[in-house]
């Protein structure tokens, strides 16, 4: 798959830094992305914050939009005091490293991830650096969601993902009741392209209605929630659509919901 090719790709950039003699994380991660978004040879990227768009270089784009995803993981493990992150489709960790160097909390991570080469530039980063978060990399499928790695062993962790279920055309209802099975307390952050579900109208949700249809992307997250809250399983307690993106017709939405 694509995206086998590219978390293939991230441990050739991740074995390459390591060959320097590299061991400080933060030098580490952001030369490896910087070797992966180079490495795709895009001039300028037009982007969105916060509902304004900016042409700009594509490293510096990817760069605000996974810091803003870093720093909202941050504010919200602080205000439920999480005792554990856990992202799922979390690739090769970028995001829970990064959630760490930008001063998250020191509490077990655990990045899920379906492509093999993902789990393997996660872990090999991890067990490589002299001092970063307590991370571990599983196996994980959206069409098969097992977390029994992390089910009962905290009380109230925050769960997030960014852009992956966007690669998931219909999540399944087993997706919800494994996020929910997790923890007497869970919180779970979608940083998704889904803002044509949420909000329908506008010249951004047209361009990531038409990005989503013709690459078979996730048409059901917004529904899917909001049944289960009809059904009194979760409560939704904020969705902002199309707030932040790298390439503004893949703009990230925002929602937050807690187990009830």
């Amino acid at each position: 798959t694509n995206y086998g090719k590219k978390w293939s790709a991230a441990i050739e950039a991740v074995e390459a830094e390591l060959a320097t003699g590299e061991v400080e994380l933060s030098r580490l991660l952001h030369r490896t992305l910087a070797r992966l978004i180079e490495a795709r040879r895009q001039p300028v990227m037009t982007g969105l914050v916060f509902g304004s768009q900016f042409t700009g270089p594509p490293l510096a784009a990817h760069r605000f939009t996974r810091d803003w995803v870093a720093d909202t993981v941050i504010a919200h493990a602080a205000r439920i005091g999480a005792d554990a992150l856990i992202e799922t489709g979390a690739g090769w960790g970028y995001n829970l490293f990064n959630i760490w160097l930008r001063g998250g909390p020191d509490v077990p991570c655990h990045a899920f991830e379906y492509i093999e080469a993902g789990c393997d530039a996660c872990a090999r980063l991890a067990g490589a650096v002299a001092r970063g978060p307590a991370i571990r990399a599983h196996p994980f499928d959206y069409l098969h969601p097992d977390l029994a790695a992390v089910a009962g062993r905290y009380r109230r962790p925050l769960v997030f993902t960014r852009h992956s279920i966007e690669q998931i055309g219909e999540l399944p209802q087993a997706c919800i009741d494994a996020f929910l099975a997790i923890a007497p307390e869970v919180t779970v952050l979608h940083f998704e392209p889904v803002g044509f579900q949420i909000d329908p109208e506008g010249p951004v949700s047209d361009a990531v209605r038409g990005h989503s249809g013709r690459l078979g992307y996730n048409r059901n997250l917004w529904p899917l929630l909001q049944a289960n809250e009809a059904a009194g399983r979760l409560v939704i307690e904020e969705a902002q659509a199309n707030v932040m993106a790298a390439k503004t017709y893949n703009a990230s939405s925002l929602i937050r919901w807690r187990k009830a």
